[in-house]
């Protein structure tokens, strides 16, 4: 069934509306406090241009890249482990960085420190997460600034 150039159009711009509002809606809620991560790179084209929410009702977990891979973070490179990390929101609002695999805590560090234990650490905003040897993120947490 073949679709007039203007259902077309309409459709697309519905599409770009519903994008939109999908979009003001995630930045308002990071302005409101909804931890995050921010990518950071040498790269300025690439600094801080995505951004991984870390939900209240699930945990952001982060493994391998690879076809069969559920998680939302998704990274390659030497020290990665198929289900390396994840970042748990804990009932008081702060979040917990926790390896998933005993491997991967080597490969887990918070401002330069690896982790220690598999009970991982409480973050605490403007902390530097760095993934395997090159993955580095920014923790926000408007909610808990001092």
């Amino acid at each position: 069934m073949e679709k007039s150039w203007e259902q077309k159009i309409a459709e697309q711009k519905a599409r770009e509306d519903e994008e939109d509002a999908k979009n003001k809606a995630d930045e308002a809620n990071r302005l409101a406090g909804t931890p995050h991560l921010i990518n950071l790179n040498e790269d300025p084209m690439l600094d801080r241009k995505v951004i991984y929410d870390i939900k209240s009702d699930e945990p952001l977990t982060c493994g391998r890249r690879n076809k069969a891979a559920s998680h939302k973070l998704q990274l390659g490179g030497t020290g990665i482990t198929p289900d390396h990390c994840q970042f748990i929101t804990e009932p008081d609002g702060t979040v917990r960085f926790k390896p998933l695999d005993k491997k991967a805590m080597e490969h887990c560090k918070v401002n330069g420190v690896s982790l220690t234990s598999m009970d991982g650490v409480i973050l605490k905003p403007n902390d530097r997460i760095c993934l395997g040897p090159s993955a580095i993120f920014l923790f926000k947490n408007k909610a808990h600034e001092d």
